[in-house]
Formats: C-alpha cells, sequence, structure tokens
C-alpha cells in the first residue's frame, strides 16, 4: 500500500492552487498508528499524507505539501475537533 501512495503522490500536479483543502486523521493498523492527510476539498485527492497526528504532523503536511503560493490561495481549511489541527 505505501509504494502505492507514494506514486499517486508523486503524480500530483504540484503547480495546482487548492481554493479548499481538508485535514483528517485515519487509524492505518488496529491499535493507535495514525496518519495525518491533506486533501482537496473540492475533489478528495489526496494532496499528502504524514505519519502521526500531532501538531507537528499537520504543519509537516502543509509546509511539504503546498508552495507559499498554493498555501496563500487556499480560502478554507475543513478539519474535526482534533487538537493538533487547531
Amino acid at each position: 500500500m505505501l509504494r502505492a501512495v507514494e506514486r499517486g503522490l508523486d503524480k500530483r500536479d504540484k503547480t495546482h492552487i487548492y481554493k479548499h483543502v481538508c485535514m483528517d486523521e485515519k487509524s492505518i493498523r488496529r491499535g493507535h498508528e495514525y496518519v495525518s492527510m491533506l486533501y482537496d476539498g473540492d475533489t478528495g485527492h489526496v494532496i499528502e499524507v504524514e505519519a502521526g497526528r500531532r501538531a507537528k504532523s499537520v504543519d509537516n503536511l502543509c509546509t511539504k505539501a503546498l508552495t507559499e503560493e498554493q498555501r496563500n490561495s487556499v480560502e478554507t481549511v475543513c478539519t474535526d475537533m482534533w487538537g493538533a489541527f487547531h
């Protein structure tokens, strides 16, 4: 599965301007192993996946996945109530 995710992330359009993005955490195995995900709020396409669900994971999502121009173009961010997303 990891290779499939990596291939998909490598194919993403790094120049696309995202107006609406969403962040969520997902359990990937039994127990408490999570990843944080950033995805396009308009299409649902995954933009980036980061290990963990802490504030640092969220920071990495935004800085690794999006250029400064892309970050400045975001109009809305949808998240759940998990503390790291505030």
